[in-house]
Protein backbone atom coordinates (compact mmCIF):
# COMPACT_ATOMS: atom_id res chain seq x y z
CA UNK A 1 0.00 0.00 0.00
CA UNK A 2 1.86 2.97 -1.18
CA UNK A 3 1.38 6.56 -1.01
CA UNK A 4 1.33 6.28 -5.40
CA UNK A 5 -1.60 4.06 -5.48
CA UNK A 6 -3.49 5.93 -3.47
CA UNK A 7 -3.20 9.19 -5.11
CA UNK A 8 -4.02 7.44 -7.97
CA UNK A 9 -7.34 5.76 -6.29
CA UNK A 10 -8.42 9.30 -5.70
CA UNK A 11 -8.72 9.77 -9.32
CA UNK A 12 -7.07 12.77 -10.06
CA UNK A 13 -8.58 13.52 -13.60
CA UNK A 14 -11.74 14.15 -12.02
CA UNK A 15 -10.71 16.81 -10.01
CA UNK A 16 -10.10 18.80 -12.00
CA UNK A 17 -14.36 19.28 -12.02
CA UNK A 18 -13.78 20.23 -8.29
CA UNK A 19 -11.13 22.92 -9.08
CA UNK A 20 -12.85 24.33 -11.79
CA UNK A 21 -16.64 24.41 -10.27
CA UNK A 22 -15.29 26.84 -6.89
CA UNK A 23 -12.51 28.33 -9.17
CA UNK A 24 -15.16 29.44 -11.31
CA UNK A 25 -17.94 30.52 -8.48
CA UNK A 26 -15.80 32.45 -6.94
CA UNK A 27 -14.94 33.96 -9.97
CA UNK A 28 -18.11 34.92 -10.68
CA UNK A 29 -19.12 36.13 -7.05
CA UNK A 30 -15.80 38.49 -7.32
CA UNK A 31 -17.38 40.18 -10.33
CA UNK A 32 -20.52 40.31 -8.52
CA UNK A 33 -19.59 41.55 -5.61
CA UNK A 34 -16.32 42.93 -5.47
CA UNK A 35 -15.48 40.74 -2.25
CA UNK A 36 -13.11 37.83 -2.19
CA UNK A 37 -11.90 35.90 0.56
CA UNK A 38 -9.07 33.64 -0.23
CA UNK A 39 -9.55 31.68 3.22
CA UNK A 40 -12.88 31.22 2.42
CA UNK A 41 -12.25 29.82 -1.05
CA UNK A 42 -8.70 27.87 -0.17
CA UNK A 43 -11.42 25.86 2.65
CA UNK A 44 -14.15 25.65 0.05
CA UNK A 45 -11.31 24.24 -2.72
CA UNK A 46 -10.10 21.92 0.07
CA UNK A 47 -13.35 20.25 1.08
CA UNK A 48 -14.55 20.03 -2.41
CA UNK A 49 -11.51 18.39 -3.54
CA UNK A 50 -12.27 16.08 -0.36
CA UNK A 51 -15.86 15.13 -1.01
CA UNK A 52 -14.68 14.42 -4.91
CA UNK A 53 -11.60 12.15 -4.10
CA UNK A 54 -13.40 10.18 -1.16
CA UNK A 55 -17.04 10.87 -1.72
CA UNK A 56 -17.41 10.59 -5.52
CA UNK A 57 -14.50 8.08 -6.22
CA UNK A 58 -13.31 6.08 -3.63
CA UNK A 59 -17.08 5.18 -1.86
CA UNK A 60 -18.53 4.77 -5.27
CA UNK A 61 -15.43 2.60 -6.18
CA UNK A 62 -16.40 0.36 -3.11
CA UNK A 63 -19.73 -0.09 -3.89
CA UNK A 64 -19.03 -1.04 -7.11
CA UNK A 65 -16.69 -3.70 -6.04
CA UNK A 66 -19.30 -5.24 -3.31
CA UNK A 67 -22.57 -5.02 -6.18
CA UNK A 68 -19.65 -6.99 -8.26
CA UNK A 69 -20.27 -4.23 -11.28
CA UNK A 70 -16.54 -3.19 -11.69
CA UNK A 71 -15.53 -7.10 -11.61
CA UNK A 72 -17.82 -7.60 -14.40
CA UNK A 73 -16.53 -3.94 -15.77
CA UNK A 74 -12.71 -5.19 -16.06
CA UNK A 75 -13.80 -8.77 -17.11
CA UNK A 76 -15.09 -7.46 -20.24
CA UNK A 77 -11.97 -5.41 -21.17
CA UNK A 78 -13.02 -2.00 -20.88
CA UNK A 79 -11.21 0.43 -18.29
CA UNK A 80 -11.05 3.80 -17.70
CA UNK A 81 -8.82 4.25 -14.61
CA UNK A 82 -7.52 1.77 -11.88
CA UNK A 83 -9.31 0.67 -9.84
CA UNK A 84 -8.41 1.06 -5.90
CA UNK A 85 -9.54 -2.42 -5.15
CA UNK A 86 -9.08 -4.34 -7.83
CA UNK A 87 -6.16 -2.86 -9.43
CA UNK A 88 -4.15 -1.10 -6.55
CA UNK A 89 -4.58 -3.87 -4.31
CA UNK A 90 -6.11 -1.59 -1.59
CA UNK A 91 -8.18 -3.15 0.95
CA UNK A 92 -11.78 -2.69 0.82
CA UNK A 93 -11.83 -1.50 4.30
CA UNK A 94 -9.10 1.30 3.70
CA UNK A 95 -11.04 2.44 0.51
CA UNK A 96 -14.33 2.88 2.31
CA UNK A 97 -12.86 4.10 5.53
CA UNK A 98 -10.73 6.71 3.90
CA UNK A 99 -13.95 7.65 1.66
CA UNK A 100 -15.82 8.75 4.54
CA UNK A 101 -13.20 10.55 6.28
CA UNK A 102 -13.02 12.77 3.54
CA UNK A 103 -16.53 13.09 3.30
CA UNK A 104 -16.92 13.65 7.26
CA UNK A 105 -13.94 16.67 6.68
CA UNK A 106 -15.56 17.84 3.98
CA UNK A 107 -18.78 18.34 5.71
CA UNK A 108 -16.95 19.71 8.71
CA UNK A 109 -14.77 22.22 6.20
CA UNK A 110 -19.02 23.03 5.05
CA UNK A 111 -20.26 23.93 8.12
CA UNK A 112 -16.91 25.69 9.08
CA UNK A 113 -17.27 28.29 6.23
CA UNK A 114 -20.80 29.37 7.86
CA UNK A 115 -19.40 29.60 11.71
CA UNK A 116 -20.12 33.04 12.90
CA UNK A 117 -16.61 34.02 13.29
CA UNK A 118 -16.17 34.09 9.66
CA UNK A 119 -19.61 36.07 8.98
CA UNK A 120 -17.44 39.18 9.11
CA UNK A 121 -14.93 37.96 6.32
CA UNK A 122 -17.79 38.31 4.00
Amino acid sequence: MSIRNWLISFSPTTLTSAFSSVTLGTALAWYLSNKFNPIIYAITLAALLLAQAGGVNLVHDYYDYLSGVDILYRASGFSHRPHPIIDLKLSPRDVITVGYVFLAIAFMAGGFTYSPWLVGLY
